[in-house]
């Protein structure tokens, strides 16, 4: 029999989720652990009554177009669990201007 000892395992070290800032693009865990990208965080992080940490977020669409019309984009709240910063922006969102 080796004589050795065994070190104990250490979780694995990731790095704590970042929170989005307003403006930034997210993607969204849905129910079936699926991602959905092209969201806009619209707020900073509130609380929900259930002790959720929770933030109001919109399509890519409802952003640019309130933005074009001058108003407030219309959205939903979403918990922060379930929720990452995209990784980097799309690519047909780098060079196309609406206007």
């Amino acid at each position: 029999m080796p004589n050795y000892v065994r070190r104990p395992r250490l979780p694995l070290m990731r790095k704590p989720a970042r929170i989005p800032d307003r403006g930034e693009m997210v993607d969204l865990r849905m129910e079936d652990a699926s991602w959905r990208e092209g969201f806009r965080a619209l707020s900073e992080p509130s609380t929900a009554e259930t002790g959720e940490a929770i933030i109001w977020v919109c399509t890519e669409d409802e952003y640019r177009e309130a933005h074009r019309e001058e108003r407030r984009a219309v959205g939903m709240t979403w918990p922060v669990a379930r929720m990452r910063v995209s990784p980097s922006p799309h690519p047909w969102r780098l060079s196309y201007r609406y206007g």
